[in-house]
């Protein structure tokens, strides 16, 4: 087994249980034992975040075939797609596709024109951050932010660095950061304020210049159902999904599977709903 792997193990089992996480406690109304707060908004894009324009088409049993290229025409019974050249050899022609054959079509903007969202792998249950209090010597904390809802979290004031990023989807698949790639990111946190994060958008952001980005290199976590991954094995079985994505082959041997773009973008007029003043809270 590669000593990469056996890394990954043993920082699982370590936030599985074997060594204490403490769970952050949700912010309540009128909570007086909350000496501080971290905050914040995660968005997730109702656009597909691949490649498009995509058309996706139903195959034999749980199986689609993906092929990008360009939307010729549309009807109400289907949609003329010419399919980008394969090889150098395979070249197809503009061909007729009728929707009820299909399970999704996309366009230029990454909108699902017809069918729907072509896979439920990407969509996203919701992330876990893992923090360690810098010189403390306590247990680390753990916060879940779930897409589209605001969050508000009890916490000790202090330096905190971050150390895991888990991201689980609705199909019950997750990856989990790796640490070889990890960044080495800090946050600090005072007391008597809302300590604000921001607007956390992951591979998309409406606002892509003035954000802040963050990069995770992810390996594969839990696999419920392990013949149906989110990607494949070999240079050309890359799905098309993760976006912006370009594995290299020495990621590929240390088990990447996906990459998150974490964009953060401050919300000037956020106010927060604690009664403490906001700080913007920068993660660095």
């Amino acid at each position: 087994m590669r000593f990469y792997f056996t890394v990954f193990f043993v920082v699982f089992i370590y936030l599985a249980g074997c060594s204490p996480v403490d769970k952050l406690q949700k912010y309540k109304e009128g909570e007086s034992a909350c000496t501080a707060t971290l905050e914040g908004h995660l968005f997730e894009t109702d656009k597909w975040i691949g490649d498009a324009p995509l058309l996706v088409e139903r195959s034999v049993g749980r199986n689609f075939e993906y092929r990008k290229g360009r939307i010729l025409e549309l009807s109400e019974e289907g949609v003329m797609f010419d399919e980008d050249r394969r090889s150098m050899a395979n070249n197809p022609e503009p061909e007729f596709y009728k929707y009820d054959d299909l399970h999704s079509l996309i366009d230029s903007t990454g909108t699902v024109i017809q069918g729907e969202y072509p896979d439920s792998r990407l969509r996203t249950d919701y992330y876990e951050f893992y923090l360690s209090e810098i010189g403390s010597g306590n247990d680390p904390v753990m916060f879940r932010i779930e897409p589209d809802k605001p969050f508000r979290y009890c916490i000790d004031s202090g330096e905190y660095g971050l150390q895991t990023v888990v991201w689980r989807r609705q199909d019950g698949t997750s990856d989990i950061s790796s640490p070889f790639y990890m960044p080495g990111h800090s946050i600090v946190v005072e007391k008597g304020m809302a300590n604000y994060i921001g607007n956390i958008y992951v591979n998309h952001s409406e606002q892509h210049e003035f954000a802040n980005h963050y990069k995770f290199h992810m390996e594969a976590h839990e696999r419920p159902n392990s013949g149906f991954y989110i990607y494949g094995q070999g240079s050309n079985a890359l799905f098309l999904g993760i976006a912006s994505t370009i594995f290299s082959e020495l990621m590929r041997e240390r088990g990447i599977v996906s990459v998150l773009d974490v964009q953060i973008v401050d919300d000037l007029g956020y106010e927060s709903t604690t009664g403490y003043p906001v700080r913007f809270t920068e993660l660095y």
